[in-house]
């Protein structure tokens, strides 16, 4: 029974990292940005730029892969870790961020996939701490 969890882990996991780098957050669509033409433009950073920083609150790599550890091994044994007010939540206030934190981090680990694989790597490792806490 052991291995069926661990495989269904490891499928969970695999979903979510396929879902997030192919997400709406990957690929930019409409708005094409002029290049800079005048001496303000190009040395004033742009207003776009410094929104996702700001939300991403105390985010850190490893914050980002305890939550999304916890999530992936506490959603395969009661689904209502999800619901309001439910783990995931409880989560969240535990290490001070919130869900739009983690949103903006995950924006932000996209815009470096390389790293972003790195983050996501070291998931499975901790999903098997986890497992072992609990026998």
């Amino acid at each position: 029974m052991n291995s069926k969890i661990k495989f269904l882990t490891v499928g969970f996991i695999l979903v979510i990292s396929a879902i997030l780098l192919t997400g709406a957050g990957c690929v930019k669509k409409g708005k094409v940005s002029p290049s800079p033409t005048s001496k303000e433009e190009t040395t004033a950073p742009k207003e776009e730029e410094k929104a996702p920083e700001a939300g991403i609150g105390k985010m850190t790599d490893e914050i980002y892969i305890e939550l999304t550890a916890q999530n992936s091994y506490n959603i395969t044994k009661d689904l209502s870790w999800l619901q309001e007010g439910g783990g995931w939540e409880k989560l969240f206030k535990e290490y001070d961020v919130t869900n739009e934190n983690f949103e903006a981090y995950t924006r932000e680990l996209e815009k470096n996939f390389q790293h972003y694989q790195e983050v996501l790597q070291r998931v499975p490792q901790r999903i098997q701490e986890l497992q072992k806490v609990s026998q």
